[in-house]
């Protein structure tokens, strides 16, 4: 199986706190080293939905802002996002199982971590992983800085904004595209 020498994460959550309520993760396992000859694909995506209630009894919190962020300003995303967790929605302690298991297969032992602000997303999901995160603190990278310094390298638009996976792959593409101009891989 192929192993990927870098990841990017993406939470949909009902707050911005380290403690919100997260319902959707979405990551992209990533390396540019490994075009599949033919295409531009250069990793696997993998995603998640949360049970909102299993995270309540752990203490995660609903932030009223974030809320109202979905339900008005977004309410069509909110009830295709609300169907998912009702469906595919997993327990944090089965997230954490799935994602350790996607992190064995997919990940080099010093897989990078990216995040858009990881100030916001890898708090959130080191809570959901009980703080036993299988990366190396020492490789979480922040994509957002990396945008500001590259603002001149155009962005790839997520399909779906919004949603943690389309967020994560577009996220991905962008930083490689950016990584092309920085150094060759």
């Amino acid at each position: 199986m192929i192993k990927y020498r870098r990841m990017m994460v993406d939470v949909e959550t009902l707050g911005k706190r380290p403690n919100a309520v997260v319902f959707q993760v979405g990551c992209t396992f990533f390396d540019p080293t490994l075009v599949v000859p033919g295409s531009n694909v250069t990793g696997q995506t993998v995603g998640w939905y949360l049970q909102i209630d299993d995270q309540l009894a752990r203490g995660a919190k609903i932030e009223t802002d974030t809320l109202l962020f979905w339900t008005k300003d977004n309410s069509e995303l909110w009830k295709n996002h609300m169907t998912n967790m009702k469906t595919r929605g997993v327990t944090q302690i089965q997230f954490g199982e799935e994602f350790r298991k996607v992190w064995s297969e997919l990940a080099v032992p010093d897989c990078e971590v990216w995040a858009n602000g990881v100030g916001f997303d890898i708090p959130k999901l080191e809570r959901l992983l009980d703080w036993k995160e299988p990366w190396k603190y020492w490789k979480v990278m922040d994509f957002r800085t990396m945008k500001r310094i590259f603002d001149h390298i155009r962005s790839v638009r997520a399909e779906v904004p919004h949603d943690a996976l389309h967020d994560a792959m577009s996220q991905a593409q962008h930083l490689e595209e950016i990584l092309k101009h920085v150094h060759h891989d």
